[in-house]
């Protein structure tokens, strides 16, 4: 890098003409105003902004006395890496949930776009995508609805009328910026997203639905696309369904670790709803017969909550509840856990999910676990 330089040194009792002065003059404006020489600076103050149009290279800064913000920065301090979520937030206004800039409020823009750190479908590569659509989002059932029909592997035709913690995914479809989708799922621990019969978009149902379904923030056919794509967990949401088989999203709460983060949904506790996964009616329970009835079923605590890795904790507490009536034809009984299709008490598989183990005697605790 280069002072500025003037051709021609004017000396006092000497002879310079307007050539001259036109060269000395051309050779610093080319030096301030374009790319024909360069400028090295000692100082610069300014009064406003200042417009890179290229790359700005920065060494030798140990400490900036004010932030910088760029919506334009994808590699910054060793910035360019996996899980890397920058300008990307989450708006939920007359039931219809997207995707927008940081501020929860504005659409991204070529000019402010989002970017995600996301692997590569390529073994050991990473791309940084970069996010301008306006389109990924998902009208509930306030609206017409583009979720209605998507059961996630509840019971079709019952209501889930607790709160049911959903998990958001970007998905890296083929490394390109238009490439970028994004999905919710009840599944916390997705690195890929799943197979085509698993994938669901606007008015569209998984052919095989279950737990670990994707429903895409598109109207577009993702299903020969995006499915079995490298994915990213970057927030969550919670929703309730309706015995029509829709959803309405429950009002984003930062108390309630939900919104854009990589840890969504932790440290949280769901109440587990009534008459479902094969449930009877009124019920956390399954047989055959009649059910055991506690004399004050609405005080039974039946919660649970769900780790990154997938596993779930549930706590069955029916010491409020009063006695029980036993119940009636000497059936098996079932307790009924939050995410399987095919509920076994304490042994076997259920569905999409792994084992259930005992974790304690007391209360009927148990783990159940995402495979």
């Amino acid at each position: 890098m280069a002072f500025i330089t003037v051709g021609v040194l004017l000396v006092n009792g000497t002879t310079a003409d307007a050539t001259d002065l036109n060269n000395n003059y051309l050779d610093i404006t080319d030096g301030l105003s374009n790319t024909v020489k360069d400028i090295s600076i000692s100082a610069l103050t300014t009064a406003g902004v200042v417009s890179f149009g290229s790359t700005l290279a920065v060494t030798g800064i140990s400490t900036f006395n004010q932030d910088i913000k760029h919506v334009g920065i994808t590699q910054f301090g060793g910035q360019r890496r996996h899980g890397w979520v920058s300008n990307v937030g989450l708006n939920l206004a007359a039931g219809t949930l997207k995707l927008v800039q940081a501020d929860g409020s504005t659409d991204f823009g070529a000019a402010a776009p989002g970017f995600v750190g996301i692997h590569s479908a390529t073994g050991g590569a990473l791309d940084v995508l970069k996010i301008t659509a306006t389109d990924f989002l998902l009208v509930d059932d306030t609206g017409s609805s583009d979720i209605i029909g998507v059961n996630f592997g509840t019971d079709s035709t019952e209501a889930w009328d607790q709160e049911v913690p959903f998990f958001l995914y970007a998905v890296n479809g083929d490394g390109t910026d238009s490439g970028i989708e994004f999905a919710i799922s009840r599944n916390p621990r997705a690195k890929h997203s799943p197979a085509t019969a698993q994938i669901a978009f606007h008015g569209t149902v998984a052919t095989s639905d279950n737990s670990t379904t994707f429903f895409f923030l598109t109207s577009t056919d993702v299903t020969a696309t995006h499915n079995a794509k490298p994915c990213l967990l970057i927030g969550g949401i919670r929703a309730t369904k309706s015995a029509l088989d829709d959803w309405t999203i429950i009002a984003l709460d930062e108390s309630q670790a939900e919104g854009i983060l990589d840890t969504p949904h932790q440290g949280e506790t769901f109440a587990m709803a009534e008459a479902q996964n094969g449930a009877n009616a009124d019920s956390f329970l399954e047989t055959a017969g009649t059910e055991p009835v506690w004399a004050t079923p609405s005080s039974i605590i039946y919660e649970y909550s769900i780790d990154l890795n997938g596993w779930v904790d549930i706590v069955l507490n029916t010491v409020n509840a009063g006695n029980v009536t036993n119940g009636v034809g000497g059936q098996a009984l079932t307790m009924v856990i939050p995410y399987p299709t095919d509920p076994t008490y304490y042994s076997g598989t259920v569905g999409p999910l792994a084992a259930i183990y005992v974790r304690e005697t007391e209360e009927a605790m148990v783990f159940i676990g995402f495979v």
